[in-house]
């Protein structure tokens, strides 16, 4: 007896599957009237939104409709002129001739007749054939589209889509808008701004302030209060030359100066990445409880301040295929 195992397996298969619509379609279609009007009396009574339209009265035989036709006929179509031109003189019509006679007879009698007509015509005899107002080929053409969609849809320029996507914020745009809200003279903003343009996505400094002092011609007074700004800025933590000083300053924004996590972070942060603790408390004088929830404390800290402003944006989507229309075809 063989061994039940799972498998996998791939086949094609052929199925015909039917819309909704086209099954509603189907089903009328199939329908004698009686039972398309026993349907429609059905679905009239269940929904209360429908509503049968009023008869026009009995149908007429073709007998009492002719009648009526004949009496609605234009007496005086608009093609009178030109049906007369065409039909030509007595003479003409009963003669032999050939076709070439025929067409310069034909262009020598249409321009008497116009002006004739022009000097005889009465407005008051003279009715417009309303049917050749319908432009019925744009009409079928344009709203009997299944993908019609109306001009002002296809005219009218929408603004992009990309204008709706807002722009991520920078680290430095970031800073920058915290800064013009500070309260400080030109000699320190000016130095705030060499100070935010030196820093890395990190968040770090990538010169000393003693190079950047030197390089913008600044004092080290204004570099100092600087520094001391921008690192009250948030995200706490910029504008520092290494790891120390950034988990200082932000243990600093939290107000821990002085405590156990400042420290071990500035004394002995050496012995948290090599997972001394019972070191530190010997060194330190204090109980593993509190060396505990220090270093559990300077966890939480983050070493790259700047990297939540700076990472990579969002991947543009470029699509596989384009569709234009070109002119009026489909």
């Amino acid at each position: 007896m063989g061994s039940l195992s799972p498998r996998l397996q791939i086949r094609v298969q052929q199925k015909q599957i039917l819309t909704p619509g086209l099954v509603q379609m189907v089903s009328l279609l199939q329908l004698n009237k009686l039972e398309l009007k026993e349907m429609i009396s059905a679905e009239i009574a269940q929904n209360p939104v429908l509503e049968e339209a009023s008869e026009g009265g009995e149908e007429l035989s073709p007998e009492e409709l002719q009648p009526l036709l004949e009496a609605e006929r234009v007496s005086d179509p608009a093609d009178q002129a030109l049906l007369e031109v065409t039909a030509g003189p007595p003479e003409i019509a009963e003669a032999e001739y050939e076709p070439a006679d025929s067409m310069v007879a034909l262009a020598q009698a249409i321009p008497e007749t116009g002006a004739g007509a022009d000097a005889t015509e009465n407005p008051e005899t003279k009715n417009a054939d309303p049917f050749d107002e319908i432009d019925f080929g744009s009409y079928f053409d344009d709203y009997l589209d299944p993908g019609y969609k109306s001009p002002a849809a296809e005219v009218s320029e929408k603004p992009s889509f990309e204008m709706f996507l807002s722009s991520p914020v920078t680290l430095s745009d970031h800073l920058h808008s915290q800064l013009a809200l500070v309260a400080i003279n030109e000699a320190v903003r000016d130095a705030a701004e060499s100070i935010l343009g030196n820093l890395d996505d990190n968040g770090y400094l990538t010169s000393t302030p003693e190079e950047i002092c030197n390089a913008e011609d600044h004092s080290e007074a204004d570099m100092a209060e600087a520094l001391r700004i921008v690192h009250t800025l948030d995200p706490a933590g910029v504008g520092c030359c290494d790891l120390r000083e950034c988990l200082l300053v932000q243990l600093e924004s939290r107000n821990a100066r002085g405590g156990v996590a400042w420290n071990i972070v500035q004394d002995h942060l050496k012995m948290v990445e090599m997972k001394q603790f019972k070191d530190l408390a010997r060194v330190l004088r204090r109980p593993m409880e509190h060396i505990e929830i220090a270093v559990n404390v300077i966890r939480h800290l983050d070493p790259r301040p700047g990297l939540r402003y700076s990472g990579p944006g969002a991947r543009q989507v470029e699509p596989d295929v384009y569709i234009t229309k070109d002119g009026e075809g489909r």
